[in-house]
């Protein structure tokens, strides 16, 4: 389910072996951050390099600025893959994969939100 969902998961992970387990699959290349952390930037390089990132420990709310990468919001310019974070144009890299965990054991997400992660 994590790996072979055409959206993006969104894992219940109470106790954090989910994240344990995308730690080993993805060694050296996972960027782990929250949304409590400054993590745009690197958001950005990981959707541009292709590279895995992991949001973990979230609550109950999503950043609104991640929506275009839930619903996959792609822009063809030239081309080329786009997709727009905030105000920032930025290259799409096929290799990208965004992983979310949450240590809530019974979340209660809206239905927006449920209806863009699996």
């Amino acid at each position: 389910l994590a790996t072979k969902s055409k959206r993006w998961p969104l894992c219940v992970d109470p106790q954090t072996q989910m994240v344990q387990w995308l730690k080993k699959k993805e060694e050296k290349n996972l960027t782990v951050k929250t949304f409590n952390d400054d993590y745009v930037k690197q958001l950005e390089l990981a959707v541009q390099l292709g590279k895995p990132f992991l949001f973990e420990d979230l609550d109950e709310e999503l950043d609104p600025m991640i929506d275009p990468l839930l619903e996959k919001a792609f822009v063809l310019s030239g081309g080329q893959k786009m997709i727009v974070l905030g105000d920032t144009q930025l290259e799409w890299s096929d290799n990208f994969k965004l992983y979310m965990t949450t240590k809530i054991s019974n979340p209660r997400y809206s239905p927006e939100v449920m209806g863009k992660v699996s």
